[in-house]
């Protein structure tokens, strides 16, 4: 959802886009349409039966495809988009929607860097890492290059498979096929040069007729058909409903301030044979949270107790950038407000916990980019926070500048702000990474302040880690003898095979032998961590007197560190291995931490 819609975001013409979410299960006549449409008997099956008898990182993805037709039913998704670009421009080249996400190996086009919400064109395999067939599929009405009504003829489909190699045919005469597969139009340019075109005009659309890729051709657009749909991160099969609600979740969570703000509209539905029914994504209560901070708090800088606000700005110094497009060093401003959370509040089941004691990032994109934790000080009193940056903010050239810095650092994930993301050194001068890492931890020393907590007791630890010392009860003891917390955490995903994570633990209060385990993995849309195993090799204690370290034999995800009583804290590096997922690459990591005594 965060590739998608931040996509659609981009590409929006006008005052308003429109994105839509909807789920098929195809069987019987639909299922015998689909297979028509995707190539299954012109040779994708035959792709598919090779692929999945090979030893390779797709091949239980081609069997779980392959055995879904033999029961009859294929569940798809489609995302479609009305009052955006679409997939304009040749088919071929260096520029143009449809040759970056189309034909490009994951290259974005650096001449509409400005247009754009990210700073890469990566994320976009993500489509392909939830279809078992590795295919997804693409009708576009693309805006006219001249005049404002689209053009029939203008109309285009046009499909890809990301495949691994293999061979195909028998061992002595097969032949090995290398590289994607695309469904189209076969075009022959002489010489013996034959290759795969767009389906152009009436002809796209007729190709596309009653199926979900077919669209209202008047408005300028995008569809999107990810055909053998599949969530690799889960182990089991979700409902349709499941899915619609994890779909309108994650938009609510990472797009609120397009749904605030008026310029997005989102619905989401199911299609079956008695047609398509679509619900409105709304505005989740729970926003107003941040209208209540950005609001209620101006011109104050102090919360004043429960269901009070405050907000202040923090100085940026921004680089000169020395790579196209060029821009000058500026001193930009961010405004961060935070709203203390009443009681009842706290209690609240239907506030995420994703955005609880966390300040939600916004730059220009208008997407909540993270929910940062890892620069906030400890023990701080329930509350929320939004920080706008860059063009959230204004249009001046300080905003624009900071909005390309923010955006530089984003890894492809867009999921944070990474002062040590290669993009900031290569594109700024000299002390780039510092001045971000600054920024970063002025926003948690900014967000004390604004809650008024210079000093800090231990009677005022989060809610969450008050349950958690008490087993997970809420009536647990009010004077509790042990406080934690987690004074520094930074989490490296930069090596693609694994999470990489440094964290140091601090005991505030308490004299016996105490307990941490430690969990490194990625989180899916809904915020759920999913442990990865830890690599033993990895594991490097700092300050190590004291301390044991043990990997359990039946618990290979938890690193469990037992500090003697006359030890207060502990520092301490493990990895935690992705392996071959696809789909993890490109989730958010984090590191969870369980502290207690030692009984």
């Amino acid at each position: 959802m965060r590739e998608s819609v931040q996509n659609i975001n981009d590409q929006r013409i006008g005052k308003t886009v429109t994105a839509e979410f909807l789920l098929q299960t195809c069987t019987g006549p639909e299922l015998k349409r689909l297979l028509s449409i995707i190539g299954w008997d012109e040779g994708l099956q035959k792709h598919l039966e090779s692929i999945s008898s090979g030893r390779n990182h797709i091949s239980p993805r081609a069997r779980r495809a392959l055995k879904s037709v033999e029961k009859g039913s294929v569940r798809v998704l489609t995302i479609r988009d009305y009052g955006a670009r679409g997939l304009g421009g040749p088919e071929d080249g260096d520029e143009g929607n449809f040759v970056q996400l189309c034909r490009h190996e994951l290259v974005t086009d650096e001449s509409t860097k400005k247009v754009r919400g990210g700073s890469f064109g990566l994320g976009k395999s993500v489509l392909w890492a939830f279809s078992d067939a590795s295919t997804v599929l693409f009708s576009s009405m693309p805006t006219p290059e001249t005049g404002s009504k689209v053009k029939p003829e203008e109309a285009r489909f046009f499909g890809r498979s990301y495949l691994v190699s293999h061979k195909l045919g028998g061992k002595s005469s097969g032949k090995w096929h290398h590289g994607d597969g695309h469904l189209g139009k076969l075009q022959n340019e002489g010489a013996g040069v034959e290759w795969i075109v767009s389906v152009r005009g009436q002809s796209a659309i007729d190709h596309v007729e009653n199926t979900s890729l077919q669209r209202d051709w008047k408005i300028a657009g995008t569809s999107i058909m990810v055909p053998f749909f599949d969530d690799p991160g889960l182990e089991v099969e979700q409902s349709d409903k499941e899915v619609i609600e994890g779909i309108r979740h994650a938009i609510q969570l990472w797009f609120w301030p397009s749904l605030a703000e008026g310029f997005l509209t989102a619905n989401v539905g199911v299609r079956s044979r008695g047609g398509e029914k679509f619900e409105t994504v709304t505005l989740p209560q729970w926003a107003g949270l941040y209208v209540r901070a950005l609001e209620n708090g101006q011109g104050i800088d102090k919360v004043l107790g429960d269901g009070g606000s405050a907000q202040g700005k923090i100085p940026v110094d921004v680089k000169k950038r020395v790579e196209e497009p060029k821009l000058a060093r500026a001193s930009a401003t961010a405004l961060l407000a935070v709203t203390r959370l009443t009681e009842d509040e706290s209690d609240d089941s239907n506030i995420p916990k994703e955005i609880r004691n966390s300040v939600a990032l916004i730059r220009g994109a208008r997407m909540a980019v993270e929910y940062l934790r890892r620069t906030l000080p400890g023990l701080l009193p329930d509350f929320v926070g939004v920080l706008k940056a860059g063009e959230a903010l204004g249009s001046t050239p300080s905003d624009v500048a900071l909005d390309a810095l923010l955006r530089d650092s984003e890894p492809p994930a867009h999921d944070r702000w990474d002062p040590g993301f290669e993009k900031v050194r290569n594109n700024y001068e000299r002390g780039a990474k510092a001045d971000l890492q600054t920024f970063l931890e002025a926003i948690g020393q900014r967000s004390r302040d604004l809650l008024g907590m210079k000093s800090i007791d231990a009677g005022q630890k989060p809610r969450e880690l008050a349950e958690m010392l008490s087993g997970g009860k809420s009536g647990g003891p009010k004077n509790r003898q042990e406080t934690y917390e987690v004074t520094s955490k930074d989490v490296d995903r930069s090596n693609p095979a694994r999470v990489r994570t440094k964290l140091k633990v601090q005991r505030n209060k308490g004299t016996v032998r105490w307990r941490s385990g430690i969990r490194v993995g990625v989180l899916d849309e809904q915020g759920t961590l999913r442990a990865l195993e830890i690599d033993p090799a990895s594991v490097k204690p700092f300050g190590s007197n004291g301390i044991a370290l043990v990997i359990p034999a039946d618990d290979p995800r938890t690193l469990e560190v037992t500090c003697e009583a006359g030890v207060s804290s502990f520092e301490v590096e493990c990895d935690g291995i992705i392996g071959g997922s696809t789909t993890a690459r490109y989730a958010m990591a984090d590191v969870h931490v369980k502290c207690g005594v030692v009984k």
